[in-house]
């Protein structure tokens, strides 16, 4: 900028002269439109003895020398005479993570992701919810499905993710596509409420739901890690890949981690 007024946004590189005017590093000027040096500023590390490191100043419009602002110094700032590989400090507490919204899975709906980034799904009556993770490869996949056989649709073109059996070998089979391995991973369940009282030796459809995972999951080789199933509340689960956590959430208030 061709003015003195520091009005704007400007960035200045670390300087590559031999004096050691206290500018060396990389220094950014926020917009200051009079004399007090009031505004944001960012001193990168001097190659002097008394500021080794990173400082942020914050505004500070009186005259005393007293530094207002907040000080932040990382040991990866450059401190030699070089221009090259000046490093940029993140900043902020250290262990923040980027928050990432959860990708959400509905009924007879599966997903099959190779990031970071959370499952979910609600609305799991007498539904059930599969995780399957392999942790080697860092490969998850979420299904919630209603029923558990497809045979009984009916002829019907019912969704795949809809039963069981059909639904588990589907997201199964995209998780190897993704790099997965279904025989070294591990899966979690929750769901299979029984929403309705049945008179008799009848089973709910709750817990055949229950009992038809287990065997598809068995049939191709996946471990149950855990599971959340019956009572008469419905849920809804969350499932973190980064820590394997899987949290069921009941309508009842109750919280729990697989």
């Amino acid at each position: 900028m061709s003015d003195d007024d520091e009005d704007g946004f400007t960035v200045y590189g670390a300087d590559d002269d031999d004096d050691d005017d206290d500018d060396d590093g990389f220094t950014v000027y926020g917009a200051d439109d009079d004399d007090d040096d009031d505004g944001f500023t960012v001193y990168g590390a001097d190659d002097d003895d008394d500021d080794d490191g990173f400082t942020v100043y914050g505004a500070d419009d009186d005259d005393d020398d007293d530094d207002a602002g907040i000080p932040v110094f990382t040991p990866s700032s450059d401190d030699d005479d070089d221009d090259d590989d000046f490093d940029i400090p993140v900043f902020g507490d250290e262990d923040d993570t980027e928050h990432l919204d959860p990708i959400t899975v509905g009924i007879a709906e599966y997903a099959v992701t190779d990031g970071s980034q959370p499952l979910s799904t609600s609305g799991l009556g007498s539904c059930v919810a599969v995780v399957v993770h392999d942790e080697r490869a860092a490969v998850s996949g979420l299904l919630h499905f209603m029923l558990p056989e497809s045979a009984k649709s009916k002829g019907r073109h019912d969704a795949e993710a809809k039963f069981a059996d059909t639904g588990i070998e589907t997201m199964l089979a995209d998780l190897e596509a993704a790099g997965g391995t279904p025989s070294r991973s591990w899966a979690k369940l929750a769901g299979g409420a029984s929403m309705i009282e049945f008179s008799g030796s009848d089973r709910s459809i709750g817990e055949r739901n229950a009992d038809a995972a287990r065997e598809v999951l068995a049939d191709h080789g996946v471990s149950i890690d855990g599971t959340d199933f019956g009572g008469q509340s419905g849920r809804s689960v969350v499932f973190d890949p980064e820590t394997g956590e899987f949290t069921v959430k009941s309508a009842s208030g109750e919280e729990k981690y697989l």
